[in-house]
């Protein structure tokens, strides 16, 4: 009824106002009435890509970029947010620089479907409201990696195993067309990964899968192996990872830089994006090891796609973590330096991969929606189309759960590498209220709050899924301390729920009733009497 594509993972009930939340493991929330079913909006209140790597094209207007992904969506992240259904996985597009056009090319390393035509790329009129697709072509059986258009629009760089160049031909009379033709063929020893036409269009800088550095000329694809011939030549975009440029991103002890973006007007920086999930600002250009920089910490997972805005105003990261993330950028009138306003995010479009999250989609206060992405919480206002974040986590957050006023909202690190914390916050201010730990948790998957919002349970992830309860003082949680703590057995435990003198908890074959006195002591339900396999028990909820 919904078109909803993937498994639902999360339901969040609102009664007084009658709604209902879908989470799904595709990155999606709907809303829908409880009393009939119908979806409250016209689509999902969010809607993102449900896969990774991500490549992303900046629009030539400074607002607008596109993402293409494995899940063979195209979606242009504006005021309207539109998609467009391509059928094929993608990790590679680029805008025209009239912005009418999209090129996406298609394919990815391992072919899952025999509907995946690896080397196939499309141009998409994009002017519209209606995208349609006004040519094809396909010269490689390798998936597409990069594209890249030449400023005056009649030529194309696509990269595969090998770089072609195509000459192009628009026309707008009666409606937008395309004539492509082939120009050239660049022979590769190593797919090409990042490459940047010169300002006039003559040259190709290039970087491979193997750390290479090279130039072509466009056209007739002869490389140029005397690399001091092309030491002063300009270049329109600075995107190689590997130049004389930005040779000191790169640390001896480093993460690998995955990607990289050149702002170069005004105070000129460079952002990369590691495999660490870091993005890191240098001035450019960068030639030292020892340049000094900024670190972003936001991704957990590593950075597939950076790129800056036109006019420098926003950073774009896309991330292995299916997030993506906007990020101010802004000149320190002191200093004169560019700077990412204070390692935060002025927004996240994408939600993260929902299917070891307990509650993808909550309502909080004043009918905020509340989902984690990454290592953030965003808290979405939809009918202001605002979002604040809770950013205290340093690695990816593995459950979320909201107090029965809606006032207190505490979310769990997943990770069990660090030590693991719990913040209990202010959904309203986006504040830290309190954070618990303990030297036992090991990353956290399940938490609840008792009625009265003096007590929270945790159910770590670890091997034993350990439960812990932490009590409030007078309903001070500043001043909690953890009052009960059990072992939960190995069958993974899905949902814990309170009632006045007990703990609930449930999952893979259990079903289990735990009393207070003297400490935590369990009483065994029964999950099934009639089924032989395993039963999966995924929520449960008091009536």
């Amino acid at each position: 009824m919904l078109g909803v594509r993937h498994p639902i993972s999360s339901l969040s009930w609102h009664a007084d106002k009658r709604k209902i939340l879908i989470g799904t493991e595709g990155n999606e929330v709907w809303e829908l009435s409880s009393e009939d079913g119908s979806n409250i909006n016209d689509g999902p209140l969010v809607s993102a890509h449900a896969s990774s790597p991500m490549a992303i094209s900046a629009h030539p207007n400074g607002t607008t970029f596109a993402t293409v992904a494995d899940d063979g969506f195209l979606r242009v992240w504006n005021d309207e947010n539109t998609s467009l259904d391509l059928a094929m996985p993608s990790r590679a597009c680029a805008y025209s620089p009239d912005g009418r056009m999209l090129a996406v090319g298609f394919g990815k390393p391992v072919k899952d479907t025999a509907k995946t035509i690896n080397g196939k790329w499309v141009i998409i009129d994009v002017s519209g409201r209606s995208y349609c697709i006004i040519a094809e072509r396909r010269d490689s059986r390798k998936f597409i990696r990069e594209m890249k258009w030449y400023s005056n629009g009649d030529r194309l760089a696509v990269g595969s195993d090998k770089i072609y160049v195509y000459q192009l031909a628009s026309e707008t009379n009666p409606a937008l067309k395309v004539d492509i033709s082939l120009v050239s063929t660049i022979d590769m020893n190593s797919p090409s990964i990042h490459f940047d036409f010169s300002k006039d269009g003559k040259y190709l800088r290039v970087n491979s899968e193997a750390n290479e550095l090279m130039w072509f000329e466009a056209d007739p694809a002869i490389r140029i192996s005397e690399a001091s011939l092309m030491k002063d030549i300009e270049w329109e975009s600075d995107t190689c990872v590997f130049d004389w440029n930005v040779q000191g991103t790169h640390h001896p002890e480093g993460p690998n830089v995955r990607s990289l973006d050149c702002y170069t007007e005004d105070c000129s920086s460079v952002v990369t994006g590691g495999d660490d999930g870091v993005l890191r600002m240098y001035s450019y250009p960068c030639t030292s090891t020892r340049s000094n920089f900024l670190s972003y910490v936001g991704h957990d997972g590593a950075v597939s796609s950076v790129m800056i805005l036109k006019g420098g105003s926003h950073v774009i990261s896309a991330g292995d973590d299916h997030a993506i993330m906007i990020w101010r950028h802004e000149i320190d009138d002191k200093y004169g330096d560019r700077l990412l306003s204070e390692r935060q995010e002025s927004s996240v479009i994408d939600a993260v991969d929902a299917t070891d999250i307990c509650h993808t989609a909550l309502y909080g206060c004043a009918d905020q929606i509340i989902f984690p992405t990454s290592g953030l919480c965003v808290l979405l206002d939809a009918k202001r189309s605002t979002q604040n974040l809770f950013q205290q986590h340093n690695s990816q957050i593995g459950t979320v759960a909201t107090s029965s006023s809606r006032q207190l909202v505490a979310s769990g690190d997943s990770c069990s590498d660090f030590p693991t914390k719990i913040w209990i916050w202010d959904p309203q201010t986006c504040t830290e209220i309190a954070s618990l730990s303990d030297s036992r948790l090991r990353g956290v998957s399940v938490l609840a709050f008792s009625p009265d919002e003096n007590r929270l349970a945790c159910v770590s992830s670890d091997e034993n899924h350990r439960i812990f309860v932490w009590t409030a003082i007078n309903g001070n949680w500043s001043n909690a301390y953890l009052s009960a703590y059990s072992m939960g057995g190995h069958e993974k435990i899905s949902f814990v729920q309170f009632t006045q003198t007990q703990l609930i908890t449930g999952g893979r074959n259990n079903l289990n009733f735990w009393s207070f006195v003297p400490n935590l002591s369990v009483s065994k339900g029964v999950v099934s009497t009639q089924s032989q396999d395993d039963t999966l028990l995924l929520c449960g909820a008091l009536v």
